[in-house]
């Protein structure tokens, strides 16, 4: 899962990165905690 491509829309501009990159640099943020949960992407 962590390598999982993620697409972000940023005020109507559409970013494709991954869950690691997301995650990689600080622990304890929005991204890790959201990501760190048992969700089910659509």
């Amino acid at each position: 899962m962590a390598s999982s491509k993620v697409i972000l829309d940023v005020g109507g501009e559409k970013y494709t990165t991954s869950i690691d990159t997301l995650t990689a640099r600080e622990q304890n943020t929005f991204f890790t905690d959201l990501f760190a949960r048992q969700w089910q992407a659509e």
